[in-house]
């Protein structure tokens, strides 16, 4: 398909959309065939999405793919740098996507995972709602602590601190 074919399509929300799904169909049938969802040369593809921050009509499908196809969603998953999806969701670019990362907690991710940096998901919000704040990060630092998160320094030592 020739650049300009290409973009044409990017173009066109319809298209674009048939493309995305044609994604999520070609992603599902990798994992059928037994491609494993944690390797990666970076981060494992559920932390790549969850960063991305891109918003798409399949988030949710492709994320449950994943999961269902044992992608990890804590962050002992191999990679370049031990982070959840949940941390990743909240780090990402530009506002905080409520929606997932609601999704991510409802299929169980763990709230007081600690990065190597020594954040939580709810501290990494916490930290960019001081520095800009907006309505998703307070409503995103609210999931978090109605899902039982706290911050770094009220985690036990004793406890694993990044699963």
């Amino acid at each position: 398909m020739s650049g300009t074919k290409m973009g044409q399509m990017f173009c066109d929300p319809e298209k674009r959309a048939q493309y995305v799904l044609s994604a999520e169909d070609m992603l599902r049938t990798l994992l059928r065939m037994g491609a494993d969802p944690n390797v990666s040369p970076g981060w494992p593809p559920l932390q790549e999405i969850c960063f991305l921050g891109r918003d798409g009509p399949h988030w949710d499908g492709i994320v449950d793919a994943l999961v269902s196809y044992g992608a990890g969603l804590g962050a002992n998953t191999p990679g370049k740098q031990p982070r959840t999806p949940l941390h990743c969701v909240c780090q990402a670019l530009g506002p905080v996507n409520v929606k997932r990362l609601e999704r991510l907690v409802e299929l169980g991710s763990p709230v007081n995972a600690v990065s190597p940096d020594g954040d939580t998901a709810l501290s990494i919000l916490r930290r960019r709602n001081q520095t800009r704040p907006c309505h998703s990060l307070q409503a995103g630092m609210e999931i978090l602590k109605n899902a039982g998160a706290v911050l770094p320094k009220d985690i036990p030592q004793s406890v694993n601190r990044h699963r």
